[in-house]
């Protein structure tokens, strides 16, 4: 029978990437060209080419200077993330202290689930400043200007569902300029990359921009896991340096992986008996990952003069993903079982390997296994249509300057589920057997055309009117106040596609409030309090993609509140920014009753907290050695919970301390050289202080710390013609990127990052 893995023609598209070596083999074509300039991102460039210390955000909602907003902005740029070949969305947050990725458990969690400051935040994303929150793995940024990181809970820059923080990602615009960026990579583990970046200037006043990418590598120490994408983003502006602008662009994205479903742990978070480093349980022609994206945006903005202006941005977003996974990372004892590639009955979905009824680690089926989830099929798509109108104003009152945003957003979001059609290995309920200690990876059995008509899921209709106005009193004193109202609504779907009986709708208000103290110009000290009320539907309605449930369309709103006092200060002439921040992050849902039934609870209060240190340090130290590092101390607690023996209990995935560190220096106009480091502290895999699984088993159980270490090397062979090398895990440690337990708390596994990669990058630029 056919392979489902072979049945599909291969994404490379030869041409492009052959053009782009044709183009760097032939590098005598830059003496014909005129020396552009390869990238303008909203830093300021001081000292050294390698500055890292921005300005500002992209976000039209703040217009003070990051020095004088009272809230903790980690703004990660461009240059920091060329030096570092930083391409998926946990490379760029990798530069972030505290935030922590995560797995979910069976269909939960679809794409990257992180947290900021403890508090799950994959709902809490932004792309120019509009919502974006496609349940979906953010692979590339190969379009992606700067990364924002806005801390402490969600209110005018990201609204509902943001409870520690958000991300807004800046995606690449054209400018009045001409500059032709081709950049080709090869690497270790099959590693092949080609990007461009090309932008022409039209007129006087139009450009013209494309992005594109090509990639494929394994993972270093991962068996079989794998990448293959391709993606391309053009944008057209008009208008640029006028008083009325218009950028529409477009951005699709075609990935095709193999995916990773991690290692089984014991319960002291350590690889179980049998399990090597490269251990990976899936099989290699039938599990994939594929995701398709597509977005459009419109954006028109006008300056009636230098201190009022408007701006109306459109987006609409598609994501389609389909997912087979044969999830080996999570095991079960193969009763019955006699050899590797036997197909048996489900031994029971508790039944986990290496285990006995009592959770005694004793392996009754010695080194023979099955997959828990064999298979585990998900077909999945999103979409978003967002429109988002925002006035700025700059006035004053007497002696009081107001700087004041203001402005409307209307957004629709859908997750469902989607039907499909696949030819896949036909196990007819089946377990297959493996030998963990070598398994065979490779299906040979029988395929079968198999569909799911499963169109469940649910939709959230929203709109919002918000303000805020940092007021400058004087040289010394500022105060930012900010509001939002947000009429939420969230309807489900069942599996047939038919509206469900029971839906949702609540008033969300959030709000900040911050005192500045300005000792100098380029110094502030702050104090800020913000609150949000959660729709407590909003996870549930988009975790999945699946269908509702009406216990969920009764639930009260939660809140969620940020206490933060620090302090900044612009160093050496303005080159470097310190950051410092004290903080605390409560969530917190009341108890609810079912209305038709008083005496049943639907859901139980709750409330968890989390006190921690933030530092920061980004910008150059000398003219030649430039640093961006953070630094963060989490301290985790439950409160409240509806089992009261979790309380005083650490919540899950939050370490203990994070470190972030790269560092550039430059010896001459030819050569530089690049050091980073990074140290995640251990993290709970389970929160409270006991699981339920295997009778009870204490959640005392920590995901191991780890240290990174990556360098890089560039050298600029001409004006044209660039060279880096970059070694990412120099040590090749192993460690563990991802990880979470089942839903019972009581079996571990883990997603370990990849083993030592070592990346040669040739840029050529005209």
């Amino acid at each position: 029978m056919p392979e489902y893995r072979n049945t599909q023609p291969s994404q490379r598209p030869s041409l492009f990437y052959m053009a782009i070596f044709g183009v760097l083999a032939t590098p005598s074509l830059a003496s014909a060209q005129e020396p552009g300039v390869s990238e303008l991102a909203p830093v300021k460039v001081q000292g050294a080419a390698h500055a890292f210390k921005p300005e500002a955000v992209q976000s039209v909602k703040f217009q003070a200077p990051l020095v004088d907003t009272p809230q903790t902005i980690n703004i990660v740029p461009s240059e920091v993330l060329k030096q570092q070949s930083a391409q998926s969305l946990q490379d760029v947050l990798s530069n972030v202290p505290g935030v922590t990725f995560a797995s979910g458990e069976g269909g939960a969690g679809w794409g990257d689930m992180f947290t900021i400051r403890g508090f799950s935040a994959e709902q809490s994303l932004t792309v120019d400043g509009v919502r974006d929150s496609a349940l979906t793995t953010r692979n590339d940024m190969f379009n992606l200007e700067q990364a924002e990181v806005y801390k402490g809970t969600g209110s005018i820059e990201s609204g509902v569902a943001a409870v520690g923080g958000s991300v807004n990602l800046v995606s690449k615009t054209p400018k009045l300029d001409n500059f032709y960026d081709f950049n080709v990579g090869v690497g270790t583990d099959n590693y092949r990359r080609s990007t461009v970046d090309l932008n022409h200037q039209l007129g006087e006043t139009t450009a013209f921009r494309l992005n594109a990418m090509y990639h494929e590598n394994d993972v270093a120490g991962r068996g079989k896991a794998d990448y293959d994408r391709w993606g391309i983003a053009p944008s057209l502006a008009w208008g640029l340096g006028t008083p009325t602008r218009i950028t529409a662009s477009y951005f699709y994205q075609k990935d095709k992986n193999t995916p990773d479903f991690g290692v089984p742990l014991n319960r002291n978070g350590e690889r179980m008996k049998f399990i090597n480093k490269d251990f990976w349980g899936g099989l290699s022609n039938a599990d994939i990952e594929e995701t398709e994206s597509n977005s459009a945006t419109l954006l028109v903005e006008h300056d009636f003069n230098s201190k009022t202006s408007i701006r109306n941005q459109t987006r609409w977003s598609e994501t389609k993903r389909f997912t087979y996974l044969t999830t080996g990372g999570r095991l079960l004892n193969a009763t019955g079982g006699t050899h590797q590639g036997q197909l048996i009955p489900n031994p029971g979905n508790s039944n986990y390997w290496g285990y006995d009824a009592k959770g005694n680690e004793v392996y009754p089926t010695g080194s023979l296994a099955v997959p828990r989830l064999n298979p585990n099929i998900n077909s999945y798509k999103g979409s978003i249509i967002a429109n988002q109108t925002d006035l700025k104003l700059d006035f004053n009152t007497g002696s009081a300057r107001h700087q004041v945003v203001t402005g409307l957003e209307l957004y629709e979001e859908s997750y469902r589920k989607d039907p499909y059609t696949r030819n896949l290995p036909n196990l007819n309920g089946d377990k297959r057997v493996i030998d963990v200690r070598n398994p065979n990876t490779h299906y040979s059995g029988a395929w079968a055309t198999q569909s799911g008509t499963d169109e469940s899921g649910s939709k959230v209709t929203n709109w919002a009117l918000y303000a805020y106005d940092q007021i400058s009193l004087n040289k010394n004193w500022e105060i930012a106040v900010g509001l939002r109202y947000d009429k939420y609504k969230v309807k489900w779907y069942n599996a047939n596609g038919g509206l469900e009986p029971y839906s949702q709708s609540d008033d969300i208000w959030s709000g900040r409030l911050g005192l500045v103290y300005k000792p100098t110009e380029y110094s502030s000290i702050y104090l800020s309090y913000s609150q949000a009320s959660q729709p407590s539907a909003a996870a549930a309605a988009s975790r999945s993609g699946g269908g509702g449930d009406a216990d969920v369309a009764n639930y009260s709103p939660g809140k969620a509140t940020t206490w933060e006092l620090g302090a900044k200060w612009d160093l050496l002439d303005e080159k470097l920014a310190l950051t410092g921040a004290l903080f605390q992050v409560e969530q917190s849902n009341p108890s609810d009753t079912d209305p038709n039934d008083p005496g049943r609870t639907i859901q139980s209060e709750g409330k968890e907290r989390v006190r921690g240190i933030e530092l920061g340090l980004a910008g150059n130290i000398t003219p030649q050695w430039s640093v961006y590092s953070g630094l963060s101390i989490l301290n985790s607690k439950i409160l409240t919970h509806k089992d009261p023996l979790q309380e005083g209990g650490k919540m899950k995935n939050v370490p203990n301390m994070t470190l972030n560190l790269w560092t550039n220096y430059t010896f001459d106009r030819q050569w530089d050289a690049g050091l980073g480091a990074q140290y995640v502290g251990k993290r709970r895999f389970v929160e409270g202080n006991t699981v339920s699984g295997k009778g009870g088993h204490s959640a005392d159980v920590y995901m191991p710390s780890y240290w990174l270490f990556n360098a890089a090397v560039g050298y600029k062979v001409n004006k044209t013609l660039s060279l880096r090398l970059n070694v990412n895990n120099i040590f090749d440690e192993f460690y563990l990127a991802r990880a979470t337990s089942s839903s019972d708390g009581f079996q571990l596994y883990g997603v370990p990052g990849a083993g030592r990669t070592v990346i040669l990058n040739a840029e050529a630029k005209f």
